[in-house]
């Protein structure tokens, strides 16, 4: 698979029937751990910064209290799909000023990275539509991630799905007042992102006609 070349972030909290990705697909996806254990994915947009959810770090527990991660309990992991896999440390978390964890508003956010990820590593950062760009650049796109497959058990292998990516119409009557500005839906009948996923791309490529306009 080409590497697309447009990334969206997927604002689900929650890749069930997807398949093992090959080496080269999504050189911009990188994994968040705790001792280990993958809890999130992110997108490397420089060789320092990470793109990523904010609830990866911040969220509501069933109890309705608030979890914090801070930057000393979290690792991110990049290479996973070629063989010079490495843990760089977290130098600092910036979360959206605006995050709201129990609506889910503004659920993004940036680590700046102790030390560079080489483009040994990664050969391509990933790539942000310009805001002049309609959030709907095709009617498909992909998520990739290490999140629960449909044994409900973490992925060892990045896996890929391709999903239909709704208009903002769809995604309104489908979630109501849970659809919030800025936000994109995107999934099918039987594949989704699950639990674990968050925090990673959903990935489509630009138009012709916007790449000569480019």
């Amino acid at each position: 698979m080409g590497v697309p070349n447009a990334i969206f972030v997927e604002i689900s909290p929650n890749i069930a029937r997807g398949v093992n990705a090959d080496p080269g697909d999504f050189p911009y996806q990188v994994e968040l751990q705790i001792s280990n254990t993958g809890i999130c994915s992110g997108i490397l947009l420089t060789s320092y910064l990470v793109l990523t959810a904010a609830h990866c770090f911040k969220s509501k527990t069933p109890s309705g209290n608030l979890a914090h991660f801070d930057e000393t309990q979290v690792k991110v992991v990049a290479g996973k799909l070629s063989t010079k896999e490495i843990s760089v440390s977290i130098k600092h978390i910036i979360l959206h000023q605006e995050f709201d964890p129990y609506e889910m508003k503004n659920d993004i956010a940036l680590l700046e990275l102790e030390t560079p990820i080489d483009a040994e590593v990664h050969t391509e950062y990933g790539l942000l539509p310009h805001k002049t760009v309609s959030k709907r650049l095709s009617e498909y796109a992909m998520v990739s991630g290490w999140g629960r497959t449909e044994k409900n058990e973490p992925s060892k292998m990045l896996q890929k799905i391709n999903v239909t990516v709704y208009t903002d119409n769809v995604c309104i009557n489908r979630w109501g007042e849970q659809f919030l500005d800025g936000m994109t839906c995107a999934g099918g009948l039987k594949e989704d992102a699950c639990k674990g996923d968050s925090g990673g791309p959903l990935t489509c490529t630009y138009p012709k006609k916007l790449k000569d306009e480019k």
